[in-house]
């Protein structure tokens, strides 16, 4: 018997064929630990991620806040990639029965190619001067469920997604961190589900140069706070 997971893994694959090579469909699952992982990803080089990258801060966020108690899906948001690529993201909230969330389903579209042949096309024509800058008014019913304004930024690994979250000067290498300190940039990362990802309470324990035990005794002194 096909599994949910195998069908939404199923689905990625025919979406990426397609929508093209200009689309990104990434499959976000949800484990029985409640880590989340990347459990299919097609037209992976829009954002340059792959089967071990993590879950973005962005849709962490979406879950963190239970968006898909409210809604079913959030749509034409932006997002921005390591190569600076503009892209509009959207996202699925996979639920079962009785609306537990099982994941998430994402399309990413790269629109450069698109905005590069319109300002072609602008510039053959010689409209420059012609171009106004119009505002695009969204209808009622977008704007009823579109209620994340927030830019999803694709991150590549773990600690790229540590270092959004905690500043870059407090973890250069040579600098000391009390265990008060320590608690503190775990209590950060904990607010932002961080370690809700596969693989981050090693990453994290690696960065601040403990180990983790350390790491889990600082999440049970957090979660007693």
């Amino acid at each position: 018997m096909v599994s949910e997971l195998e069908r939404y893994q199923g689905l990625v694959h025919f979406l990426g064929q397609v929508l093209g090579s200009n689309y990104e469909v990434v499959l976000h699952w949800i484990n029985q630990d409640d880590s989340y992982y990347i459990a299919a990803i097609e037209n992976a080089e829009i954002s340059g991620r792959n089967l071990n990258s993590p879950i973005t801060g962005f849709a962490l966020d979406l879950i963190r806040n239970k968006i898909y108690q409210k809604q079913d899906a959030v749509v034409n948001y932006k997002a921005s990639s390591d190569k600076n690529q503009q892209i509009q993201g959207s996202t699925y909230f996979i639920k079962d029965d009785q609306g537990v969330l099982l994941g998430l389903l994402c399309i990413n579209f790269n629109a450069q190619p698109y905005l590069a042949a319109v300002d072609n096309l602008i510039n053959l024509a010689n409209l420059d001067s012609l171009m106004v800058s119009v505002p695009t008014v969204a209808s009622e019913h977008q704007q009823q469920r579109q209620v994340v304004t927030n830019e999803e930024v694709l991150h590549s690994s773990v600690e790229e997604i540590i270092y959004a979250v905690v500043a870059p000067n407090t973890l250069q290498p040579g600098i000391k961190l009390t265990q008060d300190k320590k608690i503190e940039i775990c209590r950060k990362l904990n607010e932002k589900g961080i370690f809700k990802i596969k693989g981050a309470l090693s990453k994290v324990a690696e960065i601040l140069g403990t180990s983790e035990p350390s790491i889990y005794r600082y999440l049970k002194l957090i979660n007693q706070s």
